[in-house]
């Protein structure tokens, strides 16, 4: 990535919030492009029209329905009918058909659109970062060449060190609203991963090591928050399968922009506010959780190594 000029704090997160709401660069490329288009269709069509679209159906046919039949046809009273409702069998009734409809359907979709939404945006990402660097895919090619068993101990070791520090701050999020100003917290640092997912495809494709990475995205906290920023705001509301199948959405277009632009580093010398770090250790208690794991499972950490995929919890 080509490098940009310091500025204050402030200044970064604007430039950040403005990176990603600016949606001219990913309308191009999908309007240019059929197989981004493709893709990026791919993931609206699978997390939005079949899997949100199946928590629609739920919520608003079949189980109305199932009201129905069970009260309705009863003929009885609205005084009855009201009482009904509210009844322990019925409820009972609505959460074992609530389980059955989560294990037969939903949890088998949400996995299957996690393994399909990697390949979609692996393709967005790839054809993106050829687009808007102009520089052919780095990360493992010319080790895969050379070595093939170097590349495969490479990959998967740099695969399970990623999943388990990206996994540990997510499980950091979802504790983080039981401490102090904790849902302030928890919406902060959600802000800092969905950037690190965004822009982790570049960087893999640049074949930036792990360190290098990590690195950049410290030193680059406060662009990173405000880019992270609008679409935290878009999914961090709702509950969890929704939010899910609308960050799945709109991922594609955020990887688009994450690759098209420059995050731009913080200088607090420039800034009104001198208190205001440079660099922010936001993946350190991660970080020295997963060296402990990955030294009692027996795998060095490839900290220094490119990742051939980004993990991420609700991609």
């Amino acid at each position: 990535m080509r490098a940009q000029d310091p500025k204050g704090p402030w200044d970064c997160v604007v430039a950040g919030v403005s990176d990603a709401c600016n949606f001219i660069k990913p309308i191009k490329l999908l309007y240019n492009n059929q197989e981004v288009r493709q893709n990026a269709g791919n993931c609206f069509v699978l997390n939005g029209w079949l899997f949100m679209g199946s928590l629609v159906f739920y919520n608003l046919l079949l189980r109305p329905s199932i009201q129905f039949v069970l009260v309705y046809t009863w003929n009885a009273n609205e005084r009855e009918q009201n009482r009904l409702l509210s009844d322990a069998s019925l409820v009972a009734v609505e959460k074992a058909l609530w389980v059955v409809f989560n294990v037969a359907w939903v949890f088998p979709l949400f996995f299957l659109a996690k393994v399909l939404n990697s390949l979609y945006y692996q393709k967005v990402a790839n054809i993106s970062f050829r687009v808007f660097r102009g520089e052919a895919l780095a990360g493992y090619d010319k080790i895969r060449q050379q070595d093939i068993v170097g590349w495969l101990s490479l990959n998967v070791a740099d695969l399970i060190y990623s999943f388990i520090m990206q996994t540990i701050m997510v499980i950091e999020i979802a504790f983080l609203p039981h401490a102090p100003f904790g849902p302030v917290l928890s919406f902060i640092f959600s802000c800092w991963i969905t950037s690190l997912y965004c822009f982790e495809y570049g960087w893999i494709n640049a074949g930036w090591s792990l360190n290098k990475r990590i690195k950049f995205f410290e030193r680059h906290w406060a662009y990173f928050f405000g880019f992270g920023f609008p679409f935290t705001i878009i999914t961090f509301f709702w509950e969890f399968f929704v939010s899910t199948a609308v960050f799945s959405m709109l991922f594609p277009l955020y990887v688009i922009m994450a690759t098209a632009n420059n995050p731009i580093p913080t200088s607090k010398e420039l800034s009104l506010y001198r208190w205001a770090p440079e660099s922010v250790p936001i993946c350190s208690p991660a970080r020295q959780i997963t060296n402990r794991l990955v030294r009692l499972l027996g795998t060095a950490p490839a900290t220094s190594s490119p990742s051939p995929v980004p993990a991420a919890s609700r991609r």
